[in-house]
């Protein structure tokens, strides 16, 4: 868990995950549990977070996938 402190206000597209934002997370632990031995956060070192941006009811997380497949299929020829 950590607090999104920033947003870059321009997309990039990564080959492997498509249009992403570049954010900067302040986690709230300092530390990682791994394999039950505690490592340091350092920093450089790479996340991939997911943030939450509010709430969906529960039929769109069911028509989301669709709609996006068929807008796929549109913009592709």
């Amino acid at each position: 868990d950590g607090e999104l402190i920033h947003i870059a206000n321009d997309a990039i597209e990564d080959e492997k995950l498509g249009i992403v934002y570049e954010i900067k997370v302040k986690p709230l632990k300092t530390t990682l549990n791994i394999d039950g031995e505690i490592k340091n956060i350092e920093p450089g070192m790479s996340v991939i977070a997911e943030v939450k941006v509010g709430k969906r009811r529960v039929i769109e997380l069911f028509i989301y996938p669709i709609i996006k497949y068929l807008d796929e299929g549109l913009s592709v020829r």
